[in-house]
């Protein structure tokens, strides 16, 4: 079993770790990422044998691509968010695009799991005021929540990253 290189593996961790840190004091992740994503994606094309442009490659980036534009239509995630994972996923190579996935969604999940536990815990006399009232659309200024989404995507790279480092054989 082929391993993803930890040369490449150790700067994207450096990377999604500024971005992580980033997003999290400003809810922003700037459009330089994903221009640099693009770049360096082309450059591993032309240099990284394991990289090889063919349409299929694109398939689960540009599926990402999709499903995010239409989270941030519903403002579940934002547009640099959406942006960003897109593009980074450009730097994967394709047998590792549906492990990098599942572990997003598997960490997503888990993630939204805790905050929502830990938003009741922290609100639960609103949350009770609102089950007594059943008045679930009054209290606009509880459900307007800015969720960082980088760190998430910091989260499945560690753990993706634990399994998949290695050489390429």
């Amino acid at each position: 079993m082929s391993k993803f290189p930890l040369y490449l593996y150790s700067y994207f961790l450096v990377e999604v770790l500024v971005v992580a840190v980033n997003d999290f004091r400003t809810k922003k992740i700037k459009n330089i990422w994903s221009i640099i994503h693009v770049i360096a994606a082309g450059l591993l094309f032309l240099f990284h044998d394991a990289f090889v442009f063919e349409f299929t490659f694109f398939k689960f980036p540009a599926i990402l691509f999709g499903v995010g534009y239409i989270l941030y239509l519903l403002k579940i995630i934002g547009a640099g968010d959406v942006k960003y994972l897109s593009t980074l996923l450009l730097l994967v190579p394709k047998k590792f695009h549906e492990e990098v996935i599942v572990q997003l969604l598997i960490t997503t999940f888990f993630v939204g799991f805790l905050i929502v536990l830990l938003r009741v815990a922290l609100k639960w006399k609103n949350l009770v005021l609102i089950i007594y009232t059943q008045s679930f659309f009054g209290d606009q200024a509880s459900r307007k929540y800015k969720f960082s989404y980088a760190p998430v995507i910091l989260i499945t790279w560690l753990l993706w990253g634990w399994r998949n480092i290695g050489e390429f054989r």
